[in-house]
């Protein structure tokens, strides 16, 4: 009997919980904007085709682009120009080619194609922006977002986004995206420019989000930018402290009491890396108990630690292999993989070499868990019809299990093959 009749093989569910979309501004996302807002529309769209950015992280990125070596820029072309970034169907070829049989789906294809009024689309949109364009940005995203996924919505969870700085707008976007199929809310990083999460306003939208069964989830370079950007070394000390910033809402949310007053509530923190979480999770859980024996009651009903465990994932994207052989202090059932479609940092379209690199030599049952189970139970996606669609398109076992020699890395690995740290 073969290792396939016999069930040995089994297919992995590939699930990732980092992709990305860029409609075109005028083809695609022009109508649907509303008529009062043309005008302002079409001026957006003139200030981005002049190489005008909208905010300090688009213009970083772009001065980067310019200044990429032969190789980066070779790959940078090959994402930015994925047909998939804008045509479902395409979309859906490349996920069957590279084995994934669903994926959570951003904004911020990296082809010049910005969310109207917000940029990028991982935070909140530049704050001399008024909100009202901001809403109305945040809404065209979104009803095309839900006919791009309408195509397969089994197999796509549409991040939608929201006015954080109007929470009744935002409460009254988020009802209309769970009606739409949309299967996610984009949390904007913490900002100077609105109250941090730990203030009582949110909470409508926390109760919305519970009610709904609508995970929050946070994408790297979610963040304000950091002090610096301007400055000759902007890109490095971006890369230091933007995931750092974007994970800020994990505090916020824990020691505001959130996760206790709704504890059916879901928080994602995507492209983030995963070494970070052990001892920030000691600091939380120290930072309680002094405060306990500082004021004579603890902050909260439960360790910052088990909140985490209930309640909080990370999607380390791109996952390395000391990421995953830290799971257990991680949290296996907290632990998320992404392929990071089709951006050049991540795993497309040599998936299946990567997931060698990381996973070889693994426990099965629990790279099952990380790779794709876990996304369908934090998401509530259909695990079964994903499970069949996997027995066809899934990579074994089997091939999972061969170490990886340098020798077979792709010639541009990107950070989808590093060994230490965040980046190599």
């Amino acid at each position: 009997m073969s290792p396939v009749e016999s069930g040995l093989d089994r297919p992995y569910l590939l699930a990732s919980v980092d992709g990305h979309a860029g409609p075109s501004l005028e083809r695609q996302l022009r109508p649907y904007c509303p008529e009062k807002f043309r005008a302002d529309f079409d001026a957006f769209v003139a200030r981005v085709r002049s190489g005008q950015g909208v905010a300090a992280v688009d213009a970083l990125l772009k001065d980067r682009n310019a200044r990429f070596s032969d190789l980066a820029a070779r790959a940078l072309e090959r994402a930015s120009t994925c047909p998939g970034l804008q045509d479902p169907h395409v979309r859906l070829r490349d996920m069957d080619a590279d084995g994934i049989a669903c994926d959570v789906i951003f904004a911020g294809g990296l082809n010049n194609e910005p969310l109207p009024f917000l940029g990028f689309g991982a935070d909140a949109g530049p704050a001399a922006v008024s909100p009202e364009l901001r809403a109305v940005g945040a809404h065209i995203w979104n009803a095309w977002l839900a006919d791009f996924v309408s195509v397969a919505p089994w197999r796509h969870v549409g991040v939608m986004q929201i006015p954080i700085v109007d929470v009744q707008a935002s409460v009254r976007e988020v009802e209309w995206g769970k009606a739409a199929g949309l299967g996610a809310v984009n949390l904007p990083a913490p900002r100077s420019d609105y109250p941090g999460y730990a203030d009582p306003v949110y909470e409508p939208l926390w109760s919305a989000c519970e009610e709904l069964g609508l995970p929050l989830i946070t994408h790297g370079g979610a963040g304000e930018p950091p002090v610096g950007m301007d400055s000759p070394a902007g890109f490095l000390i971006f890369g230091v402290e933007n995931h750092f910033l974007s994970r800020r809402g994990l505090w916020h949310l824990i020691f505001g009491g959130v996760f206790e007053r709704h504890p059916g509530l879901r928080f994602v923190l995507c492209e983030q890396r995963a070494h970070w979480v052990p001892e920030t999770l000691r600091d939380f859980d120290s930072l309680s108990i002094h405060y306990s024996r500082e004021f004579g009651e603890p902050p909260l009903k439960r360790l910052p630690s088990e909140y985490w465990h209930e309640n909080c994932f990370v999607g380390a994207s791109f996952m390395a292999r000391y990421e995953f052989e830290m799971r257990e202090q991680i949290g296996l059932a907290n632990l998320l993989w992404g392929a990071d479609y089709p951006h050049p940092e991540g795993t497309w379209p040599h998936t299946e070499l990567a997931l060698r690199r990381t996973f070889a030599g693994q426990p099965e049952a629990e790279v099952r868990e990380v790779v794709g189970e876990n996304l369908v139970r934090v998401f509530g996606l259909d695990g079964p019809r994903l499970a069949a669609l996997a027995q066809e398109i899934g990579p074994k076992p089997s091939t999972v299990d061969v170490p990886l020699p340098d020798s077979d890395v792709p010639e541009y690995p990107g950070q989808a093959f590093r060994r230490i740290g965040m980046y190599a």
